[in-house]
């Protein structure tokens, strides 16, 4: 069950001298039996340390995302506790967390379960031994983080944290030991900022903004915007990614920091921000696979002129990695990070003029297709996949990616970019083939009339058959098992080629109905060929060769043309193959 426990924190404590005069302060915390069993076992153990340690009071707090969640009623699994104790680190924390309930046979755990009503064991509470994040300050690392695994879930330990930035090109700051308000007041925005203290039972807003901006829905940085986003200008995007999840409104003062400092909030993060991290905040928004908030999401990127960062490279942070790997020994290792350092760099100069005028153009494209249609609930896509290839499917075009100085019309160099561009923005490899596929699909589209031309745009190949647009249908869409967003796509972005393309699938008996998933019917179990390379190399005692590839394709067309169920079939023998190859083509003769 869901809700087993319900804890009133009518009362908000109020410390620090912080008030708050609102009726929004009186919450009531729903919590799973997880979140109950734990935090009854973390101030179990604070119970018995301060009584027994009144001069070294440990406090523990749930920080940031969880009591955001937790208070709007979203479900939420990531605990982060925050210790206040400047002589305990999570590590040490979590170790005499362990050995109380281990020691003297386990006397505490079940003292726990008479107070609890509970029947836990040791082995039922702590899954899997203590992993902590040593101190290294030339990484950053400078207080040591704890995690262990407790009723099976990933728990992390840290102390309370103040940052200071010393490093105006580098967003990681240097961390120490800090008090309540100044961990509040490092966060991105206020509604991450507090905490709830498991010692009392009671939620801490200690940016005395928190609470009322969840309940009007407000995104309000804890410090004046200007310097929460010069410590770390990523914040940016985790505000513009909270905002749309949460689907909140911005602060007046954040609106009109964005507004009037663009041009040095986007050198801010051209010196300190790495595109990956950007990408992280854009996947996750991504992988809602909500098409409003993904839609909006864009529409507030490109508003406030931040849209370029989805793709576009810091160029002078490669340039200076890659001068530092030149005083480095050369190796099999760091002669890889040149290469890819040097492709990125290459990239960034051949993508520029797309990334800073072309993107915003389709960014507005995607919005307005998007909110021309009126009901697009009943639509199941991959905002990934669809998100990135209507971005980036121009730059097939080379006119539209490169610049004059430096132009490339070989179409694998493009592609060989756009996979780089995906890949570097954390796009498994598998979808980032299928984005280029379906971008192969528009470029075709947006050249050439889909219901009479299909197939290799270069050498303008027609479909003369029924077995030809079979097999252009397999090789281009249901092998990438992308049939569905093409479908999709052309419905929503492009409905004139929609229209057409579902016609000439139903008319050539391809499909029966708009709602046939393809990619189901024609996936790899369903449809694969009855006689290997090796089995017709057999057949006709030769020797593998170029031949090959073409009789394999033959017999795709073979099995559209004759309507063959080659999984099942039994009759068709491949004698009876072989005589039609060779009416339909040379190979066989000619090698």
């Amino acid at each position: 069950m869901m809700m087993e426990k319900i804890i009133n924190t009518s009362k908000i404590r109020i410390i620090e001298n912080i008030k708050m005069n609102t009726p929004s302060t009186k919450k009531t915390l729903i919590f799973t039996n997880f979140e109950y069993n734990f935090i009854n076992l973390i101030n179990f153990y604070l119970t018995h340390h301060n009584t027994e340690n009144p001069n070294d009071i440990i406090v523990c707090r749930i920080a940031g995302g969880w009591v955001r969640d937790k208070i709007l009623n979203i479900p939420s699994n990531d605990i982060d506790i925050a210790i206040e104790n400047k002589n305990v680190s999570g590590k040490l924390f979590l170790n005499n967390l362990v050995n109380f309930y281990k020691d003297n046979d386990n006397i505490h755990i079940k003292s726990f379960n008479e107070i609890h009503n509970t029947k836990f064991k040791f082995k039922n509470i702590f899954n899997t031994n203590i992993h902590a994040t040593k101190v290294n300050p030339e990484k950053s690392k400078h207080l040591e983080t704890a995690m262990a695994t407790i009723f099976n879930h990933d728990i992390d330990f840290v102390s309370l944290r103040k940052e200071v930035y010393t490093n105006e090109n580098n967003r990681i700051p240097t961390i120490e030991v800090g008090t309540p308000l100044e961990d509040c007041l490092r966060r991105d925005c206020t509604i991450n900022s507090i905490f709830y203290n498991i010692n009392t039972g009671y939620l801490e807003d200690l940016s005395n903004k928190g609470l009322v901006d969840l309940q009007n829905g407000i995104i309000r940085t804890p410090l004046e915007p200007m310097k929460t986003f010069t410590d770390d200008p990523l914040r940016i995007f985790r505000l513009l990614r909270f905002k749309n999840k949460l689907n909140f409104q911005y602060s007046e003062d954040l609106m009109s920091c964005f507004k009037n400092n663009h041009d040095v909030l986007v050198d801010f993060v051209y010196k300190k921000v790495s595109r990956e991290r950007v990408a992280i905040e854009a996947n996750k928004i991504l992988n809602t696979n909500s098409i409003s908030i993904c839609k909006n999401f864009l529409k507030d990127l490109e508003y406030f002129g931040f849209e370029r960062f989805l793709y576009s490279n810091n160029k002078n942070s490669y340039e200076d990695e890659l001068e530092k790997l030149s005083n480095e020994k050369n190796s099999k290792k760091v002669n890889q990070k040149k290469v890819m350092l040097f492709d990125k760099i290459t990239l960034h100069e051949r993508t520029l003029n797309f990334f800073e005028i072309d993107l915003k153009t389709h960014i507005k494209f995607f919005i307005e297709a998007i909110e021309s249609h009126k009901d697009l609930a009943n639509y199941k896509l991959d905002m990934t996949t669809v998100v990135h290839a209507i971005l980036l499917f121009s730059l097939l075009d080379p006119r539209l990616q490169y610049s004059n100085k430096n132009k490339q019309t070989d179409l694998s160099i493009i592609k060989k970019d756009i996979e780089l561009a995906l890949l570097s923005n954390g796009i498994a490899k598998t979808k980032v083939r299928q984005i280029i596929a379906l971008q192969e699909l528009l470029d075709l589209v947006n050249k050439k009339d889909f219901e009479f031309i299909v197939g290799d745009v270069d050498n303008n190949i027609e479909i003369k058959n029924r077995a030809e647009l079979c097999f252009f249908v397999k090789e281009q869409i249901t092998d990438f098992q992308i049939y569905n967003s093409f479908k999709n796509i052309l419905h929503i972005f492009y409905p004139q080629h929609y229209t057409k393309f579902i016609k000439g699938l139903k008319e050539n008996k391809i499909i029966n109905d708009d709602n046939d998933d393809l990619d189901a019917i024609w996936n790899k179990d369903n449809l694969k060929l009855k006689w290997n390379g090796s089995m017709i190399m057999k057949h006709l005692n030769k020797k593998p060769g170029v031949w090959m590839s073409e009789v394999i394709r033959l017999q795709w067309l073979y099995y559209f043309e004759k309507e063959l169920d080659l999984v099942n079939d039994e009759d068709t023998n491949i004698e009876d193959f072989i005589n039609w190859v060779n009416t339909q083509s040379n190979v066989l003769k000619d090698n």
